[in-house]
């Protein structure tokens, strides 16, 4: 009989302790009535990461997490949004 791979549960978006502050934070700062977008790098995911006091290994998976395994939470959703999407790379200045 062949063994059943077993697939990776996912958190639900709602529920991680560390992405969804980080996002939530992000929109809130980022946000102005009526815009349609609110930009971020990953510079700014490990800014506010820093900033609430959250250790993030992998900043760049927030955004891959967030846009493609799991649904936006429904403070971010209420406010239009339903997409996260990579625009390209910014120069990253020191």
């Amino acid at each position: 009989m062949a063994k059943r791979r077993r697939e990776a549960e996912q958190q639900h978006g709602q529920s991680s302790r560390v992405y969804v502050p980080i996002l939530r934070e992000i929109v809130r700062r980022g946000y102005v009535e009526g815009s349609h977008r609110v930009e971020f790098t990953v510079r700014d995911v490990r800014q506010v990461a820093t900033d609430l006091g959250l250790e993030i290994g992998n900043a760049p998976d927030l955004i891959y997490r967030m846009r493609a395994r799991t649904r936006l939470p429904d403070d971010i959703l209420d406010l239009g949004f339903t997409i996260l999407r990579g625009i390209g790379r910014r120069p990253v200045r020191a």
